[in-house]
């Protein structure tokens, strides 16, 4: 089961602490094989300082000006590289763990 890779897409703008939490509620389930894809809409409350700092081959990140939550959610589309993908905010930072719950628990793979 730990071969089905998930992405998981946040959007962000000017939410740091948000992202914080969701970021620890990630790396905090005992599912691995993710990958963190944050689209930041180029957030000036050190969101993008923090992203500069984050080096490890599960996450990529993207900070630029965008043209809403929509346009934001649009661009990470071409960085998933899985087919199970739920997209989560900030502001629900437990989310992850319903994502992680439902692989953990639920042994059919989603179909294309």
């Amino acid at each position: 089961m730990d071969d089905i890779r998930i992405c998981i897409v946040t959007v962000v703008k000017n939410n740091l602490n948000g992202l914080l939490e969701t970021r620890v509620s990630i790396e905090q389930q005992e599912y691995k094989n993710w990958r963190h894809i944050i689209i930041d809409g180029d957030s000036t409350d050190g969101t993008k300082e923090y992203l500069k700092r984050l080096c490890d081959k599960n996450t990529l990140w993207l900070s630029e000006p965008d043209n809403g939550i929509y346009n934001a959610m649009n661009k990470s589309l071409s960085l998933i590289d899985s087919f199970f993908s739920p997209i989560c905010q900030p502001e629900s930072a437990s989310k992850p763990v319903l994502v992680f719950t439902w692989i953990r628990y639920d042994n059919r793979v989603p179909s294309r």
